[in-house]
Protein backbone atom coordinates (compact mmCIF):
# COMPACT_ATOMS: atom_id res chain seq x y z
CA UNK A 1 0.00 0.00 0.00
CA UNK A 2 1.39 3.41 -0.58
CA UNK A 3 0.84 6.12 0.62
CA UNK A 4 -0.48 10.12 -1.49
CA UNK A 5 2.67 11.16 -0.17
CA UNK A 6 4.55 8.41 -1.38
CA UNK A 7 3.16 8.95 -4.27
CA UNK A 8 4.49 12.99 -3.94
CA UNK A 9 7.99 11.80 -2.73
CA UNK A 10 8.17 10.47 -6.11
CA UNK A 11 7.33 13.22 -7.84
CA UNK A 12 9.61 15.65 -5.81
CA UNK A 13 12.48 12.71 -6.54
CA UNK A 14 11.63 13.45 -10.27
CA UNK A 15 11.56 16.83 -9.96
CA UNK A 16 15.46 16.62 -8.65
CA UNK A 17 16.32 15.09 -11.36
CA UNK A 18 15.01 16.87 -13.94
CA UNK A 19 16.74 20.16 -12.31
CA UNK A 20 19.94 18.04 -11.76
CA UNK A 21 20.63 17.62 -15.79
CA UNK A 22 18.73 14.07 -16.89
CA UNK A 23 17.53 14.68 -20.10
CA UNK A 24 16.61 12.79 -22.97
CA UNK A 25 15.70 13.86 -26.37
CA UNK A 26 12.55 12.09 -27.19
CA UNK A 27 9.63 13.07 -25.00
CA UNK A 28 6.83 10.68 -24.18
CA UNK A 29 3.36 11.62 -22.95
CA UNK A 30 1.78 9.62 -19.76
CA UNK A 31 -2.05 8.98 -19.61
CA UNK A 32 -2.81 12.29 -17.93
CA UNK A 33 -1.47 13.93 -21.25
CA UNK A 34 1.95 15.19 -19.63
CA UNK A 35 5.26 15.17 -21.27
CA UNK A 36 8.31 13.22 -19.35
CA UNK A 37 11.35 12.21 -21.30
CA UNK A 38 11.32 8.82 -21.35
CA UNK A 39 14.62 8.15 -19.31
CA UNK A 40 12.54 9.85 -16.25
CA UNK A 41 9.45 7.53 -16.57
CA UNK A 42 11.52 4.31 -16.50
CA UNK A 43 13.17 6.15 -13.55
CA UNK A 44 9.57 6.94 -12.05
CA UNK A 45 8.71 3.18 -12.20
CA UNK A 46 11.42 2.09 -10.66
CA UNK A 47 11.64 4.56 -7.88
CA UNK A 48 7.75 3.89 -7.09
CA UNK A 49 8.52 0.08 -6.98
CA UNK A 50 11.24 0.91 -4.53
CA UNK A 51 8.40 2.71 -2.90
CA UNK A 52 6.44 -0.13 -2.58
CA UNK A 53 8.71 -2.66 -1.64
CA UNK A 54 9.87 -0.52 1.14
CA UNK A 55 6.17 0.34 2.37
CA UNK A 56 5.10 -3.37 2.19
CA UNK A 57 8.67 -4.43 3.84
CA UNK A 58 7.41 -1.88 6.94
CA UNK A 59 4.14 -2.46 7.38
CA UNK A 60 5.27 -6.16 7.86
CA UNK A 61 7.97 -5.01 10.63
CA UNK A 62 5.16 -2.83 12.22
CA UNK A 63 3.05 -6.20 12.64
CA UNK A 64 6.09 -8.02 13.99
CA UNK A 65 7.12 -6.00 16.32
CA UNK A 66 3.77 -5.15 17.52
CA UNK A 67 3.74 -8.64 19.22
CA UNK A 68 7.05 -8.69 20.27
CA UNK A 69 7.57 -4.75 21.70
CA UNK A 70 9.43 -1.44 20.95
CA UNK A 71 12.75 -2.45 22.62
CA UNK A 72 12.59 -6.21 22.45
CA UNK A 73 15.69 -8.00 20.77
CA UNK A 74 13.66 -9.68 18.40
CA UNK A 75 12.48 -6.09 17.69
CA UNK A 76 16.28 -5.00 17.04
CA UNK A 77 16.39 -7.53 14.56
CA UNK A 78 13.89 -6.73 12.80
CA UNK A 79 15.39 -3.01 12.60
CA UNK A 80 18.72 -4.36 11.34
CA UNK A 81 16.99 -6.86 8.84
CA UNK A 82 15.42 -3.31 7.59
CA UNK A 83 18.32 -1.34 7.24
CA UNK A 84 20.29 -4.39 5.75
CA UNK A 85 21.05 -4.05 2.18
CA UNK A 86 19.70 -0.41 1.78
CA UNK A 87 22.82 1.86 1.17
CA UNK A 88 20.64 4.53 1.00
CA UNK A 89 19.34 4.06 4.54
CA UNK A 90 20.76 5.71 7.50
CA UNK A 91 19.12 3.91 10.15
CA UNK A 92 15.82 2.27 11.55
CA UNK A 93 14.30 2.88 14.68
CA UNK A 94 11.03 2.46 17.00
CA UNK A 95 9.18 5.83 18.33
CA UNK A 96 7.36 5.34 21.20
CA UNK A 97 3.81 6.88 21.78
CA UNK A 98 5.37 9.55 23.02
CA UNK A 99 7.80 10.32 20.45
CA UNK A 100 10.24 8.83 21.90
CA UNK A 101 13.08 6.65 20.11
CA UNK A 102 13.41 3.46 21.99
CA UNK A 103 15.41 1.05 19.46
CA UNK A 104 17.57 2.50 17.24
CA UNK A 105 19.82 -0.06 14.60
CA UNK A 106 22.38 -0.14 13.32
CA UNK A 107 24.90 0.16 16.91
CA UNK A 108 26.58 3.23 15.63
CA UNK A 109 23.13 5.33 16.36
CA UNK A 110 22.51 3.44 19.81
CA UNK A 111 23.15 6.53 21.42
CA UNK A 112 20.08 7.63 19.89
CA UNK A 113 17.66 5.87 22.09
CA UNK A 114 15.81 8.12 24.25
CA UNK A 115 15.66 10.93 22.44
CA UNK A 116 12.82 13.13 21.61
CA UNK A 117 11.72 13.80 18.12
CA UNK A 118 8.51 14.68 19.69
CA UNK A 119 8.43 17.55 17.48
CA UNK A 120 9.05 16.38 14.09
CA UNK A 121 6.16 16.81 11.80
CA UNK A 122 5.93 13.38 10.77
CA UNK A 123 6.12 11.68 13.87
CA UNK A 124 2.97 14.20 14.85
CA UNK A 125 0.87 12.90 11.92
CA UNK A 126 1.69 9.19 12.35
CA UNK A 127 0.57 9.51 16.00
CA UNK A 128 -2.68 11.57 15.04
CA UNK A 129 -3.29 9.69 11.86
CA UNK A 130 -2.61 6.16 13.10
CA UNK A 131 -1.27 5.79 9.17
CA UNK A 132 1.55 5.58 7.41
CA UNK A 133 3.48 8.72 6.97
CA UNK A 134 6.21 9.27 4.51
CA UNK A 135 8.04 12.59 5.19
CA UNK A 136 9.23 15.66 3.81
CA UNK A 137 13.00 16.34 4.04
CA UNK A 138 13.78 17.46 6.91
CA UNK A 139 17.14 18.18 9.52
CA UNK A 140 17.49 14.86 10.98
CA UNK A 141 19.14 14.22 14.26
CA UNK A 142 21.75 11.62 13.06
CA UNK A 143 22.99 14.72 10.86
CA UNK A 144 21.87 16.07 7.54
CA UNK A 145 18.83 16.24 5.72
CA UNK A 146 16.26 13.38 5.67
CA UNK A 147 13.17 11.18 4.44
CA UNK A 148 11.48 9.55 7.45
CA UNK A 149 8.71 6.33 6.12
CA UNK A 150 7.21 5.56 8.93
CA UNK A 151 4.63 3.14 9.83
CA UNK A 152 2.27 2.76 12.95
CA UNK A 153 3.02 -0.04 15.36
CA UNK A 154 -0.78 -1.13 16.62
CA UNK A 155 -1.71 -4.07 18.74
CA UNK A 156 -3.46 -6.93 17.99
CA UNK A 157 -6.32 -5.31 20.93
CA UNK A 158 -5.95 -2.13 18.59
CA UNK A 159 -3.60 -0.06 20.97
CA UNK A 160 -1.02 2.27 19.33
CA UNK A 161 2.39 1.47 21.01
CA UNK A 162 4.35 4.20 18.69
CA UNK A 163 6.16 3.66 14.94
CA UNK A 164 8.83 1.73 13.00
CA UNK A 165 10.75 4.44 11.23
CA UNK A 166 13.56 4.16 8.49
CA UNK A 167 15.50 7.61 7.73
CA UNK A 168 16.73 7.79 4.21
CA UNK A 169 18.75 9.90 2.74
CA UNK A 170 17.86 11.62 -0.41
CA UNK A 171 20.72 12.04 -1.93
CA UNK A 172 21.93 8.11 -1.44
CA UNK A 173 18.93 6.96 -2.98
CA UNK A 174 19.99 9.09 -6.29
Amino acid sequence: MVTRSCRWACGIVLIALCASGCQTREPFEDTEGNDYPQTLLGLKAEIQGALNDLDQTLFEAAKAIASHGLGADETRQILRDLCAGRPYVVDCSTVDADGLLVAVEPPDFRQLEGKDISSQEQVKLVRKSKGPVLSTVFDAIEGGKGIDLEWPVITSDGDFLGSVRMLIRPADVL
